[in-house]
């Protein structure tokens, strides 16, 4: 058992990836095609990574059937899921890989490690880079954003509600703790929203973005059980720091960022076979997204996001109203579910005449087509911006379909007031069914 838990975080570790969304140095591929596996297993590293730089360390480079005795690794300003990570450290022993034969370059699934005896791990997270990528989620209505001190965190969340553009402000100041399977936690938060005290009114509600972060959900090792705090930067590790193991030193330099050319990720290609159109895609996202939509969320497991399946030239695409986007967009379904944005998807199908579910799907890219804006304030009672299930639930009915009859919320805080349709709740429309899982 505990060879197999040690297992699983190194392949945490490793699986820990952005597929292409930065550039590796030219000269990877050549030293991947090289007969040292040591090599081979910097450049696969440095592919998915994406580091500033990389250090790697072995005893023994890997032999063929993927095993090293002894390894370290010392990664600086790598990104695991759109994260910049200021520092992350790794020692392991007795590691075993996949054959090096069966490695891809710029493939994460390459790397399902077998086993581990022991590994330790450190992480290092600057303030700034955390509001980065808190950055992408921000609208105007509302944003977060991160203040470290020592021991402790402060969020803010500014709010402005209503077309007169009232603005509120939301702070929660807490200590931070780490939780069971590498989850960081809020410790005994207090919630002040415009000066006066909400701890006892809000606190219920802040549990459903608990925990703060889940560095398993980012792809990080879960040992672990050390954490300090101070005003710029929060360090993680686990009992015993990792430390460099004396060999080989192999390393890896990122050239200047306007050099960099683009490895193609290769994302699996979703038959068009498994789909219809009109077929209706709920998702759970890896993001703030995620943790805002579960903060309104009555549910016991539900969904941050959902798109409609139109065909085109024999492929699966998504029509959805994406907050990154800023509209009405239509993705591959390969991006839609990449591996930086979503934990899993369900996809659900119109238990009706198939005809309605195609007139839906249409009625979907003609939104599309018109750029309707995402409506960041979940006003359903607004046709000129739609958010993503009421896009569903307009195209449905325009096909002479209400998905979302018996299943309105209504809502009263700082994000949504009134009537909202929730993804999980339109997903128990009696009119669907579940077709198939995508994890």
């Amino acid at each position: 058992m505990r060879k197999r838990a040690i297992a699983c975080i190194v392949f945490l570790f490793l699986s820990a990836v952005v597929p292409a969304h930065g550039a590796a140095e030219c000269s990877l591929a050549d030293r991947f095609a090289s007969p040292d596996n040591g090599g081979r297993l910097l450049a696969l590293l440095a592919s998915l990574l994406i580091p500033e730089s990389l250090e790697l360390r072995m005893d023994e480079p890997p032999d063929e059937a993927g095993n090293i005795r002894n390894l370290s690794a010392v990664v600086r300003g790598g990104r695991l899921t759109g994260f910049r990570v200021e520092r992350l450290a790794l020692e392991s022993s007795f590691l075993e890989l996949p054959p090096p034969a069966s490695w891809r370059l710029g493939d994460a699934k390459s790397l399902a490690v077998r086993g581990a005896l022991r590994t330790n791990t450190e992480i290092v997270l600057l303030e700034e880079d955390i509001n980065a990528a808190l950055a992408p989620y921000a609208t105007e209505q509302y944003r977060l954003s991160v203040d470290l001190k020592p021991g402790g965190i402060r969020l803010r969340v500014n709010f402005t509600m209503g077309s007169a553009g009232f603005r509120s402000l939301a702070e929660v100041d807490a200590g931070l703790e780490i939780g069971q399977g590498g989850q960081l936690r809020l410790k005994t938060p207090r919630i002040v929203i415009n000066g006066d005290d909400q701890t006892d009114a809000v606190e219920q509600e802040l549990l459903k973005i608990q925990p703060f972060v889940d560095f398993a959900a980012f792809g990080l090792p879960p040992n672990l059980v050390e954490i300090s705090v101070d005003e710029d930067s929060l360090r993680l590790s686990s009992r015993t720091p990792p430390k460099p193991v004396e060999g080989l030193l192999y390393r890896y330099d990122a050239p200047a960022v306007s050099s960099r050319p683009r490895i193609p990720y290769r994302a699996p290609r979703f038959s068009s076979e498994l789909f219809r159109d009109g077929d209706i895609v709920f998702a759970n996202g890896k993001g703030w997204r995620t943790k805002i939509v579960r903060l309104f969320d009555k549910s016991p497991r539900g969904y941050s996001h959902a798109g409609i399946v139109r065909l085109v030239g024999g492929l699966p695409y998504v029509v959805h109203a994406s907050p990154e986007l800023g509209r009405v967009g239509m993705q591959s379904m390969e991006d839609f579910l990449s591996f930086e944005s979503v934990d899993f998807a369900r996809v659900y199908r119109f238990t009706g005449d198939p005809a309605v579910a195609e007139a839906a799907s249409l009625r979907a890219f003609e939104f599309c087509a018109l750029e309707i804006p995402f409506d960041d304030r979940f006003d359903t009672g607004n046709r000129e911006a739609m958010y993503c299930t009421e896009l569903i639930w307009r195209a449905y009915k325009a096909a002479g379909v209400d998905l979302a009859k018996g299943n309105w919320e209504f809502a009263r805080n700082p994000v949504v007031q009134g009537r909202v349709l929730m993804p999980y709740r339109l997903s128990r429309s009696p009119r669907l069914a579940e077709a198939f899982t995508m994890e």
